[in-house]
């Protein structure tokens, strides 16, 4: 998923390499399906917000299957360059990193809401802030500290990341 730093539109597919070392293939080539759907994407003030889904179990052997709660999820950046020249190139040594996810789903369930940001601030939910939102608002110091939590806590303090 990306969306070429603003240079372009919005792209989303679903690739796998057993190494994580290689050029990676779609899932649909290699005879698996297409399980991730693009929600929203914007590029504003030179940061990238990219909303998607996928289920949790999706019966394709090229997925890993995840697992209500916190998750650990994978995430690169490029500039373009001499790198990241198309969809397929490889990222820049080190233009990745590990952040956790919680897709508990926490709060996505509220009967009786007042209308308060208790209603939005949700785990997933679209009023949270982006990790680079969060770092350039200094509710996080650097990317490494972006967490749910982290995004969910600003939320119910500020209100929406609108």
């Amino acid at each position: 998923v990306g969306n070429g730093g603003g240079y372009g539109d919005a792209f989303l597919d679903d690739f796998w390499e057993e190494h994580g070392d290689r050029e990676p293939h779609t899932d649909v080539a290699l005879g698996g399906t297409r399980d991730v759907r693009l929600l929203r994407a914007e590029y504003t003030d030179h940061q990238s917000t990219l909303r998607f889904a996928r289920p949790l179990v999706t019966h394709d052997k090229y997925d890993a299957q995840l697992h209500k709660g916190v998750t650990p999820l994978v995430y690169a950046w490029c500039d373009r360059g001499q790198f990241c020249d198309s969809t397929s190139s490889p990222h820049r040594p080190g233009d990745w990193n590990i952040i956790e996810v919680d897709l508990s789903g926490a709060g996505h369930a509220r009967a009786g809401g007042n209308g308060g940001s208790d209603d939005v601030c949700y785990a997933g939910s679209e009023a949270l802030c982006s990790c680079s939102q969060l770092v350039k608002r200094g509710a996080i110091g650097s990317i490494d500290e972006c967490t749910q939590v982290a995004a969910i806590a600003y939320c119910k303090q500020h209100g929406p990341c609108d």
